[in-house]
C-alpha cells in the first residue's frame, strides 16, 4: 500500500473533515454491541484518500462514506467473530505489518503513526484494518482446517491443466473482488463498482493507477490478493473463466477493465498489466536439492577465526556419514545450524559452491565455504532437471489451499452476517 500526500488531496482531506466536523461523534451503526461513529467513517474515508490518491468529486464522497460504512460493518464482524474464537493478533504481528508500510512508503525517519497523525488521521483506523486481517486469517485457516487437505492427485490435476495452459497468451492481471453479502449490499454493488471504475480510468495510467488500485484492492477487495493489492500475476488466458477473458479481450495493457460478473453477489473489476505471447517447449533447468551445516561468521572475521571455523567444519565433514545424522547435529557442533534448501537452481548458487556440487555424487559433502554472515558444507542431494514455465508442487498446493479458503471465507462471512444484529443510522 503506498501512501501519497499532494495538494489536490489535501483539498478533500479538508472537505471530508469539515463535513463531519459537527457530527463527530454520532454513531452511524451499531454491530452487535460495537458502535461505529461518524469520526470512525472519517478516518476512514481520508486514509482512503490518502493512500490511493483518487481525485474524488466532493459531490461522491457520500457515496464513498456508505461503501466505508459497509466495510467497517464487516471488519468489526471479522473482530467480534475473532475474539468468540479466542483468537488474537499479537502486537508484533501489527508492528511488523506497520513497519513494512513504512518501508515501502519512505517513512522510516517520519514513522507512519507520526504521517498519519499529521494529517489528520488517527493511527488506530489503520491499526484496526490490520489487526482484522491478521486475526481473520487465522480463524478462518482454523475454521477451515481439514477442508486445507490436498491429495497428490489434486496436485496433478491442477500441473496437467498449467502444462496445457502454456500455449496460450499469459496475462498479467490484478484483481478488485467486491461481494455482496446483504440484499441492500447487493442492490449497490454495481453502482459501487461503476464508481470505482470511472476512478480509476480517471486517475493517469502511469504508477498513479498501479497505486490507486493497489489501494483500493487492499480496502474493499473480498479475495486472498487483497493484501498484496490484488496482484494475481502471470496467468494463462485458458486458465480464465469465460466472463473474464471476455472482459479483457479487448484490453490493452495498462486499462481497466468493466464491472464483470457471472453472479448477482460478486463483482470483479481487473487491471492488465502485461501481455506475453505462448511458451514454446518446456524450460528446463539443472536443480539439485541441498542441506547446509552453518556456522555464524562475522563477515569482518579475523584470518585467525577464519581458519579455526573452517576447521572446525572441516573435522566435521570427515565424522559424517549420512544424512540422518544431520538430525542431531546440535549436540556434535555447537553453534551450527541446519537448514533444508530444498531443490534449488544451480545457476543460483555461489560459483565456488556450484563448482564443487558439479563433481559431487548424492549424499557427499562440499568442503568448507565462505558464504555471506558465516561457513558452511553443504550436502548434496538428488539432481535432476525441472521445467522452469512449471510451479512447484508446492506452489500449486498452496493455490488449491487459497481457493478452497476463499470460497469457505465467502460462507462464512454471509453466515456471521446473518446472525448478527446490524443497525444503520440514516
Amino acid at each position: 500500500m503506498k501512501l501519497v500526500f499532494m495538494l489536490g488531496v489535501s483539498i478533500l482531506l479538508s472537505l471530508a473533515t469539515k463535513a463531519a466536523d459537527t457530527t463527530t461523534f454520532r454513531v452511524v451503526a451499531r454491530v452487535n454491541d460495537h458502535a461505529i461513529t461518524a469520526l470512525d467513517v472519517e478516518d476512514r474515508v481520508k486514509f482512503l484518500i490518502l493512500s490511493s490518491n483518487l481525485q474524488v468529486a466532493p459531490e461522491d464522497l457520500k457515496k464513498l462514506r456508505t461503501q466505508v460504512i459497509d466495510a467497517l460493518v464487516e471488519e468489526n464482524l471479522r473482530l467480534q467473530e475473532a475474539k468468540k474464537k479466542g483468537v488474537e493478533a499479537e502486537a508484533s504481528e501489527i508492528k511488523d505489518v506497520m513497519t513494512n508500510l513504512e518501508k515501502q512508503n519512505n517513512l522510516e525517519g517520519v514513522g507512519l503513526t507520526a504521517f498519519l497523525t499529521q494529517n489528520g488521521i488517527r493511527p488506530t483506523t489503520l491499526e484496526n484494518q490490520i489487526k482484522s486481517n491478521i486475526v481473520w486469517k487465522k480463524v478462518v485457516g482454523k475454521q477451515c482446517g481439514p477442508r486445507l487437505m490436498v491429495t497428490p492427485q489434486e496436485i496433478d490435476d491442477e500441473l496437467k491443466k498449467i502444462k496445457e495452459s502454456l500455449g496460450h497468451e499469459q496475462l498479467y492481471i490484478s484483481e478488485i473482488k467486491l461481494v455482496a453479502n446483504t440484499a441492500k449490499q447487493k442492490g449497490e454493488l454495481k453502482e459501487f463498482a461503476n464508481r470505482l471504475v470511472k476512478e480509476l480510468r480517471e486517475t493517469p495510467a502511469d504508477e498513479s493507477r498501479n497505486k490507486a488500485f493497489d489501494s483500493l484492492a487492499h480496502q474493499f477487495s473480498h479475495s486472498s490478493t487483497a493484501l498484496q493489492g490484488g496482484d494475481l500475476g502471470w496467468i494463462a488466458e485458458s486458465a480464465l473463466k469465460p466472463f473474464m477473458l471476455t472482459g479483457l479481450k479487448s484490453m490493452k495493457p495498462g486499462d481497466i477493465s468493466n464491472p464483470l460478473s457471472d453472479r448477482e453477489d460478486e463483482v470483479v473489476i481487473l487491471f492488465l498489466k502485461g501481455k506475453r505471447s505462448p511458451q514454446e517447449g518446456p524450460q528446463l533447468i539443472e536443480t539439485i536439492h541441498l542441506q547446509q551445516v552453518f556456522l555464524t561468521l562475522d563477515d569482518n572475521a579475523s584470518f585467525d577465526d577464519v581458519t579455526k571455523c573452517y576447521g572446525r567444519l572441516k573435522a566435521l565433514k570427515a565424522t559424517l556419514k549420512s544424512p540422518d545424522e544431520l538430525k542431531d547435529l546440535g549436540t556434535r557442533l555447537s553453534g551450527s545450524t541446519v537448514r533444508d534448501l530444498g531443490q534449488v537452481s544451480t545457476d543460483s548458487l555461489p560459483p565456488e559452491v556450484k563448482t564443487q556440487l558439479a563433481t559431487l555424487k548424492e549424499n557427499q559433502f562440499t568442503d568448507p565455504t565462505r558464504i555471506p554472515g558465516g561457513m558452511a558444507i553443504f550436502l548434496c542431494g538428488k539432481k535432476e532437471k525441472i521445467d522452469a514455465s512449471l510451479p512447484t508442487r508446492e506452489l500449486v498446493e498452496q493455490q488449491i489451499r487459497v481457493r478452497r479458503l476463499e470460497t469457505f471465507e465467502r460462507r462464512y462471512v454471509r453466515d456471521i452476517h446473518a446472525a448478527a444484529s446490524i443497525q444503520l443510522t440514516p
